[in-house]
């Protein structure tokens, strides 16, 4: 039964809590609008005051990870470098990839894409805003001086290709929590010197 005295802001909360437990165990067409009422501990008519399809719920749950995606922490100034920069961002992706909520979410959007281009859409949110966070870091090297111009939308979407491939193949087909380690930190350390070598002023243009 709904507690009547919880606020309307912890009563979301709440149903955003259900629904991330139950959308990350049984994925998006298997779980009801129901059992997170019930899981809730509030009502349907509730619940749908709040979100007004399954959908809009579930955008709710993957938009808690995308807002954890931010380039304050990488966009510095010139000082640090930009192969300090993008190794943190390397690390960033990696550890991101291994979370078990992202991994989860990435699982849910890969599997039920096909049938619901809603959640395809929430995945090209995801990987744009990754890429939107790496092209700041570049376009920041390219203003100081520390890369060549050049089109850094493409090459954000090169970087992120190279760290994020293999740490979430590992992730998809990992049955446990994956830990970062030192065998990730070279990972990490040879995309970012493969791919600095390919933005390198001496580097042979394309014709």
């Amino acid at each position: 039964m709904e507690n009547p005295v919880l606020s309307s802001d912890a009563l979301r909360q709440r149903i955003l809590a259900s629904a991330t437990k139950l959308f990350m165990v049984r994925g998006f067409q298997e779980t009801s609008i129901e059992e997170i009422a019930r899981d809730a501990a509030t009502t349907k008519r509730s619940l749908y005051s709040r979100y007004a399809s399954k959908m809009k719920l579930f955008e709710d749950v993957v938009h808690n990870v995308l807002k954890t995606i931010s380039p304050r922490d990488f966009v510095r100034p010139r000082s640090d470098g930009v192969e300090q920069r993008l190794t943190e961002l390397g690390h960033y992706i990696v550890r991101l990839c291994f979370q078990p909520s992202s991994r989860d979410c990435f699982r849910i959007m890969l599997a039920e894409s096909w049938k619901f281009p809603e959640i395809a859409n929430l995945w090209f949110r995801l990987t744009v805003t990754l890429r939107d966070v790496v092209q700041k870091v570049l376009d920041v090297a390219v203003r100081y001086g520390e890369l060549c111009p050049g089109n850094n939308k493409v090459r954000a979407g090169q970087f992120l290709a190279l760290v994020a491939t293999e740490p979430m193949r590992l992730a998809l087909s990992s049955e446990f929590r994956l830990v970062f380690t030192s065998e990730h930190e070279r990972h990490v350390q040879q995309c970012v010197e493969l791919f600095l070598h390919g933005c390198s002023s001496h580097s042979r243009k394309l014709k």
